[in-house]
């Protein structure tokens, strides 16, 4: 009998050592951590400090004591805490169901920011209440209403809400903190609704990323995260020295190049050089971009996420519509194009979406389905830098490639 006793106290002394080490996925939280000297970005003068402001959203929720999340998520806090580079910056740490509530609180902050305290933050954070991580979002864009200067918020979460408010919130902090937001969301576990949750909440910043927790982890992509997130490159004008001037003799002025030859610097008409010129088959009437190609360059056709034409862009399409109808033999490829904020298997099939909304308006305005084709190339061709807003907006565009 207590042979019997003794052998199943061992078999359940077995099953929660292996229940406990299955609970333990993904890297363990006390694996060694050396921090980049990001410092040393600043010394090289290469780089420059690119936020004022930055916000934590810790998620400890329920959900979150699964597969090790919780504890990993306060090691990924630490490790960017341990990697911050030594610029001046105020700060603030949210949770989200700590110790047991169902509510979020403002843990440290908003003041100037110091590592040791945020530490000492970081390591008192308790679990696990629910999941109100729209409340926590609607608290965060009060805890940085006054603050100034770019504000970069960063959250850690699995995205398993149970509020449904959290993408709502996101798009009020925006609306409420205008360009001077990024939006940083680092996915804890592999829950596909939660993955996509968090994909959105980063994309309605329109600036920062979607990124996994195992990215982040190593001291390199910790590293890669906070240079993103608090530095940014210094962008040095190219001034050309210029000599002195020497006294010289006139020169006569250079003839003039034959009227055939000035004729053949632009072969297709379209106002870009020959040598300059990326698309030298430019249908006549058609508006091009710098590099020649038929575009709209000069008009935002769509919104951020968003596949609908604007109205200001019916001119421009009229104005295709008519080119077409003037080339009768002439087939259309129209080309889709997204910004780069996002997935770029979402961008793809955003920018599909574009070059469908647009055929849909040539085709309702009178040209034959079977001569155009909508083809979308998502983020891999942008024709502005995706650092700026003014930017991504030139590259939420369709150019028209005309097929012969």
């Amino acid at each position: 009998m207590r042979k019997g006793i003794l052998r199943l106290c061992i078999f359940l002394a077995i099953g929660i050592l292996l229940a406990s080490c299955a609970a333990q996925k993904g890297p363990a939280p006390g694996t060694a951590f050396r921090p980049v000297d990001l410092n040393a970005n600043l010394r090289s003068g290469e780089y420059e400090q690119k936020v004022e402001t930055f916000a934590v959203i810790l998620d400890a929720s329920s959900t979150m004591s699964e597969e090790g999340k919780f504890e990993m998520a306060k090691e990924l806090a630490s490790r960017m805490n341990q990697t911050i580079p030594d610029i001046p910056l105020e700060a603030a740490f949210r949770t989200l169901g700590e110790d047991r509530s169902n509510e979020t609180r403002l843990v440290y902050g908003t003041t100037r920011y110091e590592k040791g305290d945020l530490e000492s933050a970081i390591v008192g954070v308790r679990g696990f209440g629910a999941t109100p991580l729209g409340k926590a979002i609607e608290a965060a864009t009060q805890d940085l209403r006054t603050t100034r200067g770019k504000t970069a918020v960063i959250i850690l979460s699995d995205g398993k809400e149970t509020d449904r408010m959290a993408l709502a919130a996101a798009e009020k902090m925006k609306s409420q903190l205008g360009d001077r937001l990024c939006i940083y969301a680092v996915l804890l576990g592999d829950d596909p609704a939660g993955r996509n949750l968090m994909a959105q909440i980063a994309e309605v910043g329109q600036c920062g990323y979607f990124v996994s927790a195992e990215e982040v982890y190593p001291s390199e992509g910790m590293a890669k995260l906070a240079e993103n997130v608090f530095l940014e490159k210094v962008v040095t004008p190219v001034v050309a020295a210029v000599e002195p001037e020497a006294a010289v003799e006139p020169e006569a002025a250079p003839e003039a190049p034959p009227v055939g030859a000035l004729l053949e610097a632009d072969s297709d008409g379209d106002g870009v050089l020959d040598d300059q010129d990326k698309c030298p088959d430019t249908p006549k009437g058609a508006t091009v971009n710098s590099v020649g190609c038929w575009a709209f360059a000069g008009v935002v056709l769509f919104d951020f996420d968003k596949y609908d034409l604007r109205p200001e862009a019916y001119p421009l399409l009229d104005e295709a519509v008519s080119v077409i109808e003037q080339n009768p033999d002439m087939e259309v490829e129209i080309q889709g194009h997204t910004d780069s904020i996002g997935s770029a298997a979402y961008n793809q099939g955003l920018s599909e979406r574009r070059a469908e909304a647009v055929l849909d308006y040539l085709v309702s305005h009178g040209i034959t389905s079977y001569r155009l084709a909508a083809k979308g190339y998502g983020l891999t061709q942008p024709v502005a830098s995706n650092d700026t807003e003014e930017g991504r907006a030139k590259n939420r565009t369709v150019r028209l490639r005309p097929l012969r």
